[in-house]
């Protein structure tokens, strides 16, 4: 969490369905980014955009960019905006990681680590299911909370 009100979406709790979340939009020249109401969970939202091909110029002219960021902005002033990382192919997001079929299975892996030989703290893993996949990530999130907590003398 920065001093800014953000929160990275690894330590983001999962969030029920929100109709008319506010969302901006990032790419990597920022003069095509944009805001946005869209209906859904951060992870589904995440999804929907995740490598996707977005036209951010108007007619005649077609530009396809690909998000590289989704700000979830708060609903209240008080609130914190939610950042999300977005890979550049299309994948399944889940807090701060990616999940995809193998043909073994299913791989995951934190974003911006690309395989077992990028990760050897563990950010990386095979399951047999999403479901499986999406308890591992929960359980290594909690795991490294409760050692910067523990190392402060916090609980979580």
């Amino acid at each position: 969490m920065s001093d800014q009100g953000i929160i990275w979406e690894e330590d983001a709790k999962s969030d029920p369905s929100i109709q008319g979340r506010t969302v901006r939009v990032r790419f990597v020249e920022s003069k095509s980014d944009f805001q946005t109401t869209i209906n859904g969970t951060r992870d589904e939202i995440a999804n929907y955009y995740c490598g996707a091909k977005l036209n951010v110029e108007n007619y005649p002219n077609e530009v396809l960019r690909t998000p590289r960021r989704l700000d979830f902005l708060p609903d209240s002033e008080d609130g914190q905006t939610v950042s999300y990382d977005l890979p550049e192919s299309k994948r399944r997001l889940y807090r701060g990681y990616t999940i995809e079929g193998n043909g073994y299975g299913y791989a995951f892996a934190a974003v911006g680590i690309d395989g077992a030989e990028d990760s050897n703290d563990g950010r990386y893993g095979h399951c047999q299911s999403i479901d499986e996949c999406k308890r591992v990530i929960d359980e290594q999130i909690a795991d490294a909370q409760w050692k910067e907590g523990d190392n402060n003398n916090a609980t979580i």
